[in-house]
């Protein structure tokens, strides 16, 4: 009996197989931090979140490259930065977004971590 392969889609591997990021789009994800939310603590409690360089790069990576059909076309992300570079902040931002703002009813928002010490920040 001949083997059986699952057939996949893939992202495409190089940026010259990717599509323009939609600049539109990616404002849209990048304009609600500073315009929605405000940091609760420390010397900049009150004051907008203003995304850092790279986490904009993220995002705009993220929900800025389109399909043909308008959807997303990254479904799944992975942040790999020191400790205090806040991805934790941009992380739950980010769940605040997808739960308010992102036009997608009922949607599920989940968080996980390695263990508890992690999870419990």
């Amino acid at each position: 009996m001949p083997r059986r392969t699952k057939k996949t889609t893939r992202s495409p591997s190089t940026s010259a197989e990717l599509p323009p990021i939609d600049k539109a789009t990616a404002a849209k994800v990048c304009g609600f931090f500073p315009d929605v939310l405000r940091h609760s603590k420390g010397a900049i409690a009150g004051q907008p979140f203003t995304l850092l360089p790279w986490q904009q790069t993220v995002l705009s990576e993220l929900f800025g490259r389109l399909n043909p059909d308008g959807s997303r076309l990254r479904r799944l992300g992975y942040i790999e930065v020191p400790k205090k570079q806040g991805k934790s902040t941009l992380l739950a931002g980010l769940a605040l977004y997808l739960l308010t703002s992102d036009n997608e009813p009922g949607a599920e928002i989940y968080g996980a971590a390695a263990d508890r010490v992690f999870a419990l920040g």
